[in-house]
């Protein structure tokens, strides 16, 4: 999958979906090579998931194989640059389960006015009123990476405002999208259960954070904030056109088509992000489990469970272990 770069007021600039060596975009880099372009440098790199093992190191499943795909990616040095409530409406929501048996998924600047931007265009306020909700937050801040390259959008001049919110929900966490037409996307977590395994807690941040950064791509690409197949349509491709290609692949449906995307392109960053969040909270396989997080329903995941499913059921079961529905302890 080859990606699109993003604009960030970050140092450090990530490809996300198309990848260029010259004026043909079908130029590609071979295996293991790294190619040049004014500042960026792109990389094809092999993923290989691999099979779950016990703890003498032998297969659960002696008929597991892994399965390996390609991702390129691209780093960029830049210049610095410019840059209410819960909602109801439009949202990409991470749903528990029906009791089956595993868990059903849905749909900067270092200047001394940082901290101001960030109060006018982030607003965390509410995460300081749970303890489990903000001690995962101010870490995931804390920790370079793919959080804090996302979260890094928001800051400044940003083409969205960001909103995290705490409320009942009948769902684990959802991320807002019908307040774009006024600015602003919304990251709504439930408390009940934010009383799940940190690592639990950190996957979904991060898995809502992705959410806002489409939403975001999708504003600065030039959509008007109404979630509908004529809207999406709209949307210049020539930026995002792989996240585009989601869309229509499947049939404009947000939610269904945001979590396809990840599947494609993210699943080894949210790996690394886990890892980097802090590398003692559990094995290889846990953090690979939740990086599927929310993302069972998608066709790599249907695959996977066709193909070997053990993995997938203990996936699932890794997932279940860690997203409680549980309130944060006083």
């Amino acid at each position: 999958m080859f990606k699109t770069i993003i604009h960030t007021k970050n140092n450090l600039l990530r490809g996300k979906k198309e990848y260029r060596t010259s004026l043909d975009p079908s130029v590609k880099p071979e295996r293991g090579k790294t190619a040049v372009v004014a500042e960026l440098v792109c990389v094809t790199k092999t993923l290989i998931v691999d099979c779950f093992v016990n703890k003498d190191g032998i297969p659960i499943d002696p008929n597991c194989r892994p399965l390996e795909s390609s991702v390129v990616e691209c780093d960029i040095n830049l210049s610095e640059g410019g840059g209410g409530s819960g909602d109801d409406g439009s949202s990409f929501p991470i749903t528990p389960g029906d009791g089956g048996g595993g868990y059903h998924f849905g749909g900067g600047g270092g200047t001394n006015n940082k901290d101001k931007d960030i109060a006018d265009h982030i607003d965390d306020s509410e995460l300081k009123n749970n303890k489990c909700a903000d001690e995962v937050y101010q870490k995931l801040k804390n920790t370079p990476g793919l959080f804090t390259d996302l979260l890094g959008l928001f800051e400044g001049e940003s083409a969205l405002d960001l909103k995290f919110n705490i409320t009942d929900l009948d769902v684990v966490a959802k991320t807002y999208i019908n307040g774009v037409k006024d600015g602003r996307v919304t990251i709504t977590l439930n408390p009940n259960y934010l009383g799940s395994t940190e690592l639990g807690r950190a996957s979904t941040f991060i898995h809502e954070m992705l959410h806002a950064y489409f939403t975001w791509e999708l504003v600065k690409a030039g959509w008007d904030g109404i979630d509908s197949e004529e809207s999406y349509k709209t949307i210049d491709e020539e930026n995002i056109s792989d996240l585009l290609k989601a869309y229509k692949d499947n049939f404009y449906r947000s939610g269904l088509s945001e979590h396809q995307f990840m599947t494609q392109d993210y699943i080894p960053k949210i790996v690394n992000a886990l890892k980097a969040y802090d590398p003692d909270l559990g094995t290889d396989a846990e953090y690979e489990a939740l990086a599927w997080l929310g993302l069972h329903e998608t066709d790599l995941f249907k695959k996977m469970n066709q193909e070997n499913q053990v993995h997938a059921e203990t996936i699932l079961a890794i997932i279940s272990d860690n997203l409680k529905n549980q309130s944060c302890a006083k």
